[in-house]
């Protein structure tokens, strides 16, 4: 395993804690057409189609797009895309409070970097919602389950901090690769993956909710933040708006067994719920809550500029991916689904974390985003420090009692447990795309890896990390005289040379490494067997293959009973650093066992 491969080259080293980017700056402008007088016009969409499907992570669709707009200066006209109609620009700014800068990135017919980023997480998302084994033939009902589940398991209830200081929400697929965050974070989620799998999905809230911004940014406070403006996420059916509780991760269930309830159900009796009357399992919603409740509507900033439905026809027969939301459609669907219940956008005026502007607000300028704080400090930044188990591989061996050289191990540390999980496309990326033998086949190799570093603590390195002390007290203590420059040479190839700095860094970070291998492992299987598992039940539904299908399913939920069982041996040690972890694969885990008998 490689110490300081790609993510130590591309990331940031801040105080021991490794940064990991999604490149190393901003993509070059590879774009070749001319726009001279002998230049020959051509049509650059099928080559972008080709290269988002083949390079889909960002900073790949952020060359892809860059190359794009060169190549549109130079394409017929109806190869270009049009500006927006100020018309309804004008309706959609009102009814999400848009700024007049945010007015502006909607009307122009050049994409951004901030629409490739966007069409990045798109993508992310249609590979997901192609993984989830459901079809655009299954009912409605049927693919929002799956996409509800799919987001609940995969989205560990567990708000992200730094110290104490909760970080603000995420964008959606920035959650998922993280594997946490807050119920609000799953609904956000869960609303754009929906998207992907044709669904109309809305937040649920009072008329109040319009005004209310995201709450649970500030000091971290035990258990979960408030839930913030909304108490449930509706999703459009031929059954009505069904409504699903991503804070509690469950569908809300009616007097109807085979499907959750309906807001319509709920409105009009508040006791078609058996929450709202269980005192030993009580829901956090009142009646007044529920009669209150209507449709809110948040899509993020690039999906309304018509720019992006234009991209959309333009990938649809190589890619599929679902980009634009019309702004006027959208809102009729909504007030047809909603039975009198109100019905509106959501985007409160100053909030930079809601749906709309979460994306632009979060990547830093350097990756394409909109937020003007340098990388270094940003909250992308701090997002991918949250992400380390800090707790498991900071702790260096007590012998090293120079303070450089704890950093020097620890910035080693977190560099190589970094490059093996958190460098895009990361194994858990690739496991909720549906890339599950390419993720198996790496991860089974980074746990050998591991496993071998394993093997090293048993060296007794006691006076290797005396002498690293003692290189490095030598160096401090030369600072500021003219013999630094040497000082630091001298540390430095004393910490490179020979084979104990990486046997140093195994016995640091390989325990935490092969348990996170074995979860991911285990999360692969399970999604594998959910995919089958879909399969079976449409195959069930339409008497067809149904013995056969089902054999298959039990099979697959014997592989992920196996998965959860083996890393079960890790679960307590990972308890800390990634809570409410171990809750989430035990009840996998059940889930797997029951459904292999």
């Amino acid at each position: 395993m490689k110490l300081l491969s790609r993510s130590a080259v591309c990331g940031l080293v801040l105080g021991g804690v490794l940064v990991v980017g999604g490149g190393c700056g901003p993509s070059a402008n590879t774009g070749t057409n001319s726009t001279g007088p002998n230049s020959v016009a051509v049509n650059p969409w099928p080559k972008f189609a080709s290269a988002v499907r083949a390079t889909p992570d960002p900073k790949g669709v952020r060359s892809a797009a860059a190359e794009l707009t060169a190549g549109l200066s130079n394409a017929p006209a109806d190869a270009r895309p049009k500006a927006a109609d100020p018309a309804a620009l004008d309706a959609v700014a009102a009814a999400l409070k848009l700024t007049d800068a945010e007015k502006k990135t909607l009307a122009g017919g050049e994409l951004s970097p901030l629409d490739a980023n966007y069409l990045g997480e798109c993508l992310y998302l249609s590979d997901a919602a192609a993984g989830l084994g459901v079809t655009a033939a299954d009912p409605a009902g049927v693919r929002a389950d799956a996409a509800f589940r799919f987001v609940c398991r995969q989205v560990v209830l567990a708000p992200a901090a730094i110290g104490q200081v909760l970080l603000p929400p995420v964008p959606p697929s920035f959650v998922l690769s993280r594997g946490s965050g807050t119920g609000l974070e799953r609904a956000v989620a869960f609303v754009a993956l929906c998207r992907q799998l044709d669904l109309d999905a809305y937040y649920l809230g009072p008329p109040a909710a319009a005004g209310r911004g995201w709450t649970h940014q500030g000091p971290a406070a035990p258990g979960q933040p408030p839930k913030g403006p909304f108490w449930g996420v509706g999703v459009q059916t031929a059954d009505g708006v069904l409504v699903f509780d991503p804070w509690r991760g469950e569908a809300v269930p009616g007097k109807v067994a085979s499907r959750p309830v309906t807001l319509a159900e709920l409105k009009a009796d508040p006791s078609a719920c058996p929450w709202v009357s269980d005192k030993g399992k009580a829901w956090d919603v009142t009646a007044d809550d529920i009669k209150e409740g209507g449709l809110f509507l948040s899509p993020p900033l690039p999906a309304l500029s018509p720019r992006m439905l234009f991209v959309q026809q333009r990938l649809k027969e190589a890619v599929g991916v679902r980009l634009a939301v019309d702004w006027a459609a959208a809102v009729k669907a909504a007030e047809g689904a909603a039975g009198g219940a109100p019905v509106g956008g959501w985007n409160p005026a100053g909030d930079p974390f809601s749906p709309v502007r979460a994306l632009g607000s979060f990547l830093p300028k350097e990756q394409g985003g909109l937020d003007p704080t340098p990388e270094k400090d940003s909250l992308f930044t701090r997002y991918n420090a949250a992400r380390l188990p800090m707790d498991r591989i900071q702790a260096t061996p007590p012998e090293v009692t120079n303070r450089t050289a704890e950093s020097r191990l620890r910035q080693a540390s977190a560099a190589t447990y970094g490059d093996a999980f958190l460098v895009p496309p990361t194994p858990r990326e690739k496991i909720q795309r549906g890339q599950y033998n390419v993720a198996v086949s790496e991860l089974v190799k980074r746990r050998d890896d591991f496993n071998r570093l394993l093997s090293g603590r048993e060296d007794d390195l006691t006076e290797w990390y005396k002498s690293l002390s003692a290189a490095y007290d030598r160096y401090t203590a030369a600072q500021g005289t003219p013999g630094e420059a040497v000082a630091r040479e001298e540390a430095e190839k004393f910490l490179r040379g020979g084979g104990q700095f990486q046997r140093a860094v195994g016995g640091m970070i390989a325990e935490v490494g092969v348990g996170e291998v074995n979860y991911l492992l285990a999360l692969a299987a399970h999604e594998q067997a959910e995919a089958a598992e879909a399969t079976a039940a449409r195959a069930e539904r339409e008497k067809a293959g149904a013995a056969e299908a089902r054999v298959a399913a039990k099979a697959e939920w014997a592989k992920a009973s196996r998965g959860w069982k083996r890393y079960a041996e890790y679960a307590d040690a990972q308890a800390a650093s990634f809570p409410g972890r171990k809750e989430n694969a035990d009840a996998l885990a059940v889930r797997a066992d029951k459904l292999a008998k």
